[in-house]
């Protein structure tokens, strides 16, 4: 029986970072990445399919030859997929990772909310969402409604219910004995600093890793946000045909590479506030259940909104 060691997310937390520079250098494991961990025939019965229907004796035979070895399994979408699903998937596949991988180790990664979500609102208006910030975000206490429902399915939108972190890490907790949290903000700050923090925690060899010489999934300006949206209005339109497919990846590639603005883009500062408030308190909850975070400057200053003065 080996070791293994799962990486569950957060998205837009350095994941294809760590996927391609850290986890397939840990020596003396066997990295399962997202072609294995999403993609593959076994993994998206997994993570997708129904209990009616999910076979737990075919997955069996996958999960023994993980487990006969020592091996890390990384996937962000492990806490959940959000948009059309609403995490609505998130307990179940922590629960079925820990009936095939009960000794598991788990390694998470969260993120200032704020900051998440307009990642998360950028990397999908790259993907061909026209929908504004406002309509992006489903505030978990409003009312639902047939126009506007409270899980809009059909719709972009994320709900903020699902960037609560309290309610995944105590869902983690309560499956597996050993959860270890970290902030993509350290690593933001200091990569190498962070690999070997994370190296301590695992108690694996310690593994040198560098900042990035390029951004892995660079962030696009607020000018490039507004373009691409604005282009993605005729993307369903211009795709239709080999010819207007290429002109639509022309202009895409053309803003992506050629039209940077200076100012970085964010939610306009009503929607940072909102939702700052609405994550403040679960923020709090998380110093009781993860006693280390009250040492972190990071962590009172882009969680709690807290300075030292």
């Amino acid at each position: 029986m080996g070791r293994t060691l799962i990486h569950i997310g957060m998205p837009r937390t350095a994941s294809t970072y760590l996927q391609q520079e850290f986890f397939p250098k840990v020596n003396g494991f066997k990295f399962y990445g997202v072609g294995i961990t999403q993609y593959s025939d076994a993994f998206q019965r997994l993570m997708y399919q129904d209990d009616s229907l999910f076979d737990e004796g075919s997955f069996e035979e996958t999960a023994a030859e993980i487990r006969s070895q020592n091996a890390i399994l990384s996937n962000e979408l492990f806490v959940g997929q959000s948009l059309y699903l609403n995490s609505t998937n998130r307990s179940r596949t922590a629960r079925r990772l820990k009936k095939f991988f009960p000794e598991a180790e788990i390694v998470l990664l969260v993120r200032n909310q704020v900051s998440l979500l307009q990642s998360l609102y950028a990397i999908g208006v790259y993907s061909g969402h026209t929908c504004t910030p406002e309509e992006f975000i489903r505030f978990s206490d409003s009312a639902s409604t047939a126009h506007d429902p409270l899980y809009p399915t059909f719709a972009e939108a994320e709900n903020t219910e699902s960037y609560k972190f309290t309610y995944l890490i105590e869902l983690y907790k309560a499956c597996f004995s050993t959860v270890h949290v970290l902030l993509f903000e350290d690593f933001k700050v200091d990569p190498a600093a962070f690999a070997e923090r994370l190296c301590d925690m695992l108690e694996i060899e310690k593994l040198a890793i560098t900042a990035p010489d390029k951004k892995v999934n660079e962030s696009l300006s607020q000018r490039q946000i507004k373009l691409i949206r604005r282009l993605n209005r005729y993307k369903k339109v211009l795709k239709r045909g080999e010819f207007g497919g290429r002109i639509f990846g022309y202009k895409l590639r053309f803003i992506e590479h050629y039209l940077h603005g200076k100012e970085k883009f964010q939610f306009s500062k009503k929607l940072q506030a909102e939702l700052g408030n609405t994550f403040i308190a679960d923020n709090q909850k998380l110093t009781n259940l993860l006693p280390h975070l009250k040492d972190s400057g990071r962590f009172t200053k882009d969680y709690l909104g807290k300075t030292d003065g």
